[in-house]
């Protein structure tokens, strides 16, 4: 079983904390956007930092892994932003949640974040026929504008997670073929229809649909 984490670094080195007590045999992906050298210090030799340009949130991020390494994508992918304080709660039950998730034989999950630091619960949204109804100044209609656009298809109801900290299996990022994910990347750093900020809010609300 291969395991891949793949972190979204802009300015929080935070997540080093979590670096320091993952399993020695998971490799690590540091994605570095933040125009400056990224020096580590770690005990696992299972460590790569690309350095990518600064565009498209953790959007961009993760596409551009998934697109990289399309046909050689581990068995299992972790995907999360840089600033673990505000989202993970307890980094050592971080590890546990993983290895239950591995030995579930589920293809999905999205890991429960809470959204800021000194908040204890997870944050929840419910999406009905593709609408949010968050007091938030995002279009209420734009997941389901987007869902449509790339023929994905909603279901009528559904609940999502906030900060797109999930795992998925190769299997299930295969699902879709990977002109799919050249489409979506292309879509997000170079569409007008909405800010960077909401096509980030959009695709949180949309990894578990693609990937499920």
């Amino acid at each position: 079983m291969s395991v891949s984490l793949i972190i979204s670094y802009y300015n929080s080195t935070e997540f080093i904390k979590l670096l320091e007590i993952v399993p020695h045999h998971w490799t690590i992906f540091i994605y570095n956007k933040s125009n400056k050298p990224l020096s580590l210090s770690l005990p696992s030799t299972n460590l790569k930092i690309i350095n990518l340009e600064n565009k498209g949130r953790e959007t961009d991020t993760y596409l551009n892994h998934i697109i990289f390494n399309y046909y050689d994508l581990y068995d299992y992918n972790i995907f999360i932003q840089d600033d673990t304080h505000n989202h993970i709660q307890d980094y050592h039950a971080f590890i546990q949640f993983a290895n239950n998730f591995f030995n579930s034989k589920n293809t999905f999950i999205q890991y429960p974040a809470k959204y800021r630091k000194g908040t204890t619960q997870p944050q929840q949204r419910t999406i009905h026929s593709g609408i949010h109804s968050s007091n938030i100044h995002i279009p209420k209609d734009s997941i389901l504008t987007t869902a449509s656009l790339f023929n994905i298809p909603l279901p009528n109801s559904y609940t999502t997670y906030l900060c797109a900290h999930f795992i998925s299996t190769s299997l299930s990022i295969r699902k879709h073929n990977i002109e799919f994910y050249m489409k979506l990347l292309y879509w997000a750093n170079n569409s007008h229809t909405y800010s960077p900020n909401i096509k980030g809010y959009i695709f949180e609300h949309l990894w578990p649909i693609i990937f499920n």
